[in-house]
């Protein structure tokens, strides 16, 4: 399984986890939650800032392997 909290991508003070198996997975769910949970600080991000917490999840995610079922 592959893993990101809210918190290690912004300065957001969330421990919200997106769990999935696939970095797709966990990508969307940490998408919905920005959207929905941190919707006014998103609102107000420079385009910059989006850039850089996409890179910098992408970094996180890459570190990671996913679990094989055994």
């Amino acid at each position: 399984m592959k893993k990101i909290i809210c918190r290690e991508l912004a300065k957001f003070d969330c421990d919200f986890e997106a769990i999935g198996e696939t970095s797709d997975e966990v990508t969307d769910k940490i998408f919905t939650h920005a959207e929905t949970i941190h919707q006014k600080e998103m609102a107000t991000m420079p385009e910059e800032g989006k850039i850089r917490l996409v890179e910098k999840m992408n970094e996180i995610l890459d570190k990671q392997e996913p679990l094989t079922n055994l």
